[in-house]
């Protein structure tokens, strides 16, 4: 009996990009039930997260955006980054595809390489997913599943912690104002950075082990300051200072900024797509944290300010300079642009 039509030949295409990302020892049930079967570790808590990517708001198809592969690679990439942010293990995906006119099932295998190839990273099983017709423009849904026996939050930052990020900040921004002047003639580590950009899985994890140090941690997917007014929100912190001279914009980043007479320090500060991990420390924790990473063979996280009394966000030369009020804005995705808020509010 063949009831396959159109929706098998998908789910077909989509299995092959897939591979051995859909099998796995702890998948007891997977993809063609009505419903996967996941096996638990002991003693761990079950962390879930979902994220949707819809083209024409967050990314664009073509020579100046992005390949079917880099669409499936990213909208996995944004759910890894909420996981690594509670110090969890990703372990199993579910995706759905909001399909237009136009595309067809060989899109899909694309897309399901892209998303097999970084799921392959941190040995994350895609499980299950859903398909179905849209009018327009194509939307991936992906909800992610981890475990963690003791989870980072964001909600427990205070006055006098430090905060620290992993990695560098500004990339992804500056990635996305090439894609958008120059399409992929471009710096490749600029545009790897806003096509597929690598969440910080290893750091979370790792990061895990000093989670009695971490009052508060966060992804920075929204932008450095509209992140970091969520978490202090979360937390009651009243205002925060940030230090230009210890944000870590690298070195490429400052050129395009010249190159596109932009500034780096606000692609730094509100581009967002960092997928960096956010952490707010009390000063006797920092080198708790710093040896977590160490002993993993991580590079070290950069302090970049320090929560007080406020109020607002403000933005220093370095330490113990005063403070010029920085405007809270980044994405928001229910507004037509960028929110803006006055920080003394």
């Amino acid at each position: 009996m063949n009831a396959a039509g159109a929706e098998g030949a998908w789910i077909a295409a989509v299995l092959e990009g897939l591979g051995a990302t859909a099998r796995g020892p702890d998948v007891l049930v997977g993809i063609g039930d009505d419903a996967a079967v996941l096996h638990m570790p002991a003693g761990q808590h079950l962390v879930a997260t979902v994220d949707m990517l819809v083209e024409g708001q967050h990314f664009t198809l073509g020579e100046r955006g992005l390949s079917p592969e880099d669409v499936g690679w990213k909208a996995l990439a944004v759910n890894l980054s909420d996981i690594a942010a509670m110090g969890a293990q990703p372990r199993w995906a579910l995706c759905s595809l909001g399909l237009p006119p136009g595309l067809d099932a060989d899109f899909g295998r694309r897309l399901a390489l892209g998303m097999a190839e970084l799921a392959a990273r941190w040995g994350v099983r895609i499980v299950g997913g859903n398909v179905a017709r849209v009018p327009e423009r194509l939307v991936v849904d992906v909800t992610l599943l981890g475990s963690v026996e003791r989870p980072l939050v964001r909600s427990g930052a205070r006055a006098g912690d430090l905060l620290l990020v992993t990695g560098r900040l500004g990339a992804a921004a500056a990635g996305l104002a090439i894609l958008r002047q120059a399409g992929r003639q471009g710096s490749p580590e600029l545009l790897a950075a806003q096509c597929r950009p690598v969440p910080r899985v290893a750091e979370g994890c790792a990061l895990s082990g000093a989670a009695q140090w971490i009052h508060a941690a966060c992804d920075i997917s929204d932008g450095l300051v509209w992140d970091l007014a969520r978490l202090g929100a979360l937390s009651g912190a009243a205002g925060a200072t940030l230090w230009e001279e210890c944000l870590p914009i690298p070195a490429g980043v400052r050129v395009a900024a010249t190159s596109l007479e932009a500034d780096p320090v606000r692609w730094a500060l509100y581009g967002g797509e960092d997928y960096e991990l956010l952490l707010a420390v009390p000063p006797e924790g920092e080198s708790h944290l710093q040896g977590c990473l160490a002993a993993a063979g991580l590079a070290p996280a950069t302090r970049v300010g320090v929560l007080d009394a406020g109020p607002g966000i403000r933005l220093a030369r370095h330490p113990g300079a005063e403070g010029r009020p920085l405007p809270v804005r980044g994405w928001d995705p229910l507004a037509p642009g960028p929110v803006v808020q006055d920080c003394g509010e």
